[in-house]
């Protein structure tokens, strides 16, 4: 059989199909408790007979040139009390931040900030390994430096964009800030690795499903720049915004998103 994985910015593959009620378990634990849904937005599901047993060097032959990461769902995560899955980096070799075949551990809500780091270009693979627990298991955001989160009122956000009206794609931005709920807080992440970062954001996937818009308008923004922070704002099934700030202020110097063009979640 000719094995194909479909198009997704964070594919989840079932390779174990020894008991279904333990892969309906695993589902469950990717969601987020808060959320209605059983998965956050961009996770694409792959449950595949074809991919029994499917091993990491066998994966690492499937993957396309924009697949960077895979989730699997293994004999492992199936009886793990925890679930956890098997994030594998599929990346390119030729760039640094990426070791084709190295495998992590990551449980929720570790999985929603993998995804969301890895996808967007916030974070390397590497970052997620040495924030792991002692048993090799990432956890979440709470392994991180907490001094590199701050937080500020999303209308700090509205009027900083709304100043910058010139740069490409702000209006657009004002008008999502305008239009959607995204709370009170938004996050600031700061004290990242400025090559690493103009790295990771030039080399994220490509999905069809979530098409960049300004990427290459915002890399020639942060080209110069001697260090960034970082938004990302969310709004589920629409888009994923990620708007840079500089020179040590909250001052906003470009954008891009991710647009989705596929069925919207209810």
């Amino acid at each position: 059989m000719d094995q194909r994985l479909p198009a997704g910015v964070s594919l989840l593959v079932r390779t174990d199909f020894s008991d279904d009620r333990l892969w309906q378990e695993v589902l469950l634990s990717t969601g987020d408790e808060d959320e209605e849904e059983p998965f956050f937005p961009q996770f694409t599901v792959v449950d595949d007979r074809q991919f029994e047993n499917l091993t990491v060097d066998e994966l690492l032959g499937l993957v396309g040139p924009d697949q960077t990461f895979v989730f699997l769902a293994d004999s492992q995560t199936m009886t793990d009390p925890e679930h956890a899955l098997l994030l594998v980096d599929t990346g390119s070799a030729e760039y640094g931040n990426h070791t084709p075949g190295q495998t992590l551990r990551v449980t929720q809500p570790g999985i929603e900030s993998v995804s969301s780091g890895l996808s967007l270009g916030n974070s390397d693979y590497i970052s997620f390994v040495e924030s792991a627990d002692a048993d090799g298991v990432y956890r979440g955001i709470d392994a991180f430096d907490p001094s590199q989160y701050e937080f500020y009122p999303i209308e700090m956000l509205r009027d900083a964009v709304a100043q910058r009206q010139e740069l490409p794609l702000f209006a657009e931005l004002l008008h999502d800030l305008d239009t959607d709920d995204h709370g009170p807080e938004v996050t600031v992440i700061s004290g990242l690795d400025i090559e690493t970062y103009r790295s990771n954001v030039r080399n994220s996937p490509n999905d069809p499903g979530w098409p960049d818009e300004g990427k290459e308008e915002f890399l020639r923004a942060i080209e110069e720049v001697p260090e960034v922070a970082v938004i990302d704002l969310l709004t589920i099934s629409r888009y994923a915004w990620t708007i840079a700030l500089g020179n040590g202020r909250f001052e906003p110097i470009a954008a891009y998103r991710k647009v989705h063009t596929g069925p919207l979640l209810d």
